[in-house]
């Protein structure tokens, strides 16, 4: 990850990210505070950090906010149009708090000598047992440290590796990955879920879990039925000497997320936001008090680089409240629906289906979520909330998985010099739209079992 020497402008973008991250903090702390200033200084945050945004970015953004802007034009009052854009943001604060507090994560992780040395330990396992540790260690560490986690694991081969290593960690990662959306709260589509339907993260952790151990399960399949042959090589380490110490600092990171959500009744995203801080200036410190404060001047320096995923994130909320403008229209196509009990029943599944359909499409799972949010603040009619909630973070995660344009394949991309539309169409289409089926199946079981 390159960072640049900050500029005026970069200062002046890096003032206002900490002004919008402060004062979203704040307004949920207390309640009669309002938002604006958090908006209004997330906006010039992004004019500001404008130049950072890469072109494929900037694109992407491009088209959701010429197609938000269409549908507001042709479905929405002249009073929806002047909310456009606040709406967008106030939709974006909370992936703001998230992408922030992972950044800080992101910088503790990279001076921590604990990461590095299980980096090294799995990059010299056999090749047969590699692709299960690279998918184990993926899922838990980047469930906990999100993509900070996912940087750490696909960074195992080096720059030099063959072509066919590359795509072996990229796979496995990515797989393991994706699969902690179903039950961590770390996961920014887990995250977003629970904040579009107001529901806990208690009520999905125990369905996401078990969800989440099959996937798991399907990708340790589908790793053994790779058609080249892995040949065996002599075990040279193993990772179980820092699995305690590991596993330590992961619960270090989330028992203040959970009781400041479960205990004091904060959302998901404020609660990382005010945590991970301060967990991730105690990992840096490890390493010394000069380790500490170096660990402040690289996340200072790396914010205006975040405008990247934010700009294509706020797009798509300008997209998503485009599409609200015209939620009568599609609310009662889908009330119309025949047979209503059975949509309770299998309401969900079609959710996740048609989701990560139109995720692999391009179109930003975000877009789902926060028309969700706004339309159906309960969830879907006939059906737990929690199930929604699940479902939505189940297209958050095999849809980026499966997502020419996500954060994640864009990363991989980046570290195996293969262009995004084919790591994601290519290398994870049929194991993503697999993954979606049998998510959709296990989750149809689950709410049936239950009535």
């Amino acid at each position: 990850m390159i960072v640049d020497t900050p500029q005026r402008t970069d200062q002046a973008a890096c003032l206002c990210f900490v002004s919008a991250y402060a004062a979203a903090i704040g307004a949920a702390l207390f309640p009669g505070v309002p938002l604006d200033f958090a908006t209004t200084a997330f906006v010039v945050y992004l004019l500001l950090a404008m130049q950072r945004i890469r072109y494929i970015h900037a694109a992407v953004g491009g088209i959701f906010l010429i197609g938000g802007a269409g549908l507001i034009w042709s479905g929405a009052t002249s009073e929806f149009h002047t909310r456009l854009f606040v709406d967008a943001s106030q939709h974006t604060l909370p992936l703001l708090l998230l992408f922030g507090a992972a950044t800080w994560l992101h910088h503790a992780v990279r001076v921590e000598p604990l990461f590095g040395n299980i980096r090294d330990v799995i990059a010299q396992l056999p090749r047969a047992r590699q692709a299960t540790a690279i998918a184990l260690s993926s899922h838990f560490i980047g469930g906990i440290l999100s993509l900070a986690g996912l940087g750490l694991i696909t960074s195992i081969p080096g720059r030099h590796a063959t072509p066919s290593r590359l795509k072996l960690t990229a796979q496995a990662a990515v797989r393991g990955f994706t699969a902690a959306a179903c039950w961590s709260p770390f996961f920014v589509g887990m995250a977003a879920s629970l904040t579009a339907v107001s529901v806990r993260w208690t009520d999905v952790a125990g369905d996401g879990a078990i969800l989440a151990a099959f996937l798991l399960a399907l990708a340790w399949l589908w790793e053994r039925q790779r058609p080249t042959p892995i040949v065996e090589d002599s075990p040279k380490a193993t990772p179980h000497r820092y699995i305690r110490r590991l596993a330590m600092t992961l619960a270090g990171v989330a028992t203040p997320v959970i009781l400041l959500h479960e205990g004091v009744g904060l959302t998901i995203p404020v609660a990382i936001a005010i945590a991970s801080p301060l967990a991730a200036l105690v990992i840096a410190g490890r390493s010394g008090k000069a380790t500490a404060i170096s660990l402040n001047r690289s996340v200072w320096r790396h914010l205006p680089h975040i405008a990247n995923e934010l700009f294509v994130l706020f797009s798509a909320n300008v997209f998503a409240v485009g599409l609200l403008a015209h939620q009568g229209f599609i609310l009662e196509a889908f009330m119309s629906l025949p047979d209503q009990l059975v949509l309770n029943v299998f309401g969900p599944a079609s959710l996740i289906l048609a989701g990560t359909a139109i995720a692999g499409l391009g179109i930003h799972p975000l877009v789902i979520i926060t028309f969700v949010a706004g339309a159906m603040p309960n969830g879907l009619p006939g059906v737990p909330t929690g199930s929604t909630a699940l479902a939505l973070a189940v297209i958050w995660g095999i849809g980026t998985m499966i997502s020419p344009i996500s954060a994640v394949n864009m990363i991989l991309s980046e570290r195996t010099g293969v262009s995004s539309i084919r790591i994601a169409w290519q290398w994870n289409g049929v194991y993503g739209l697999t993954c979606a089926l049998l998510a959709s199946i296990t989750l149809t079981l689950i709410i049936w079992m239950r009535g």
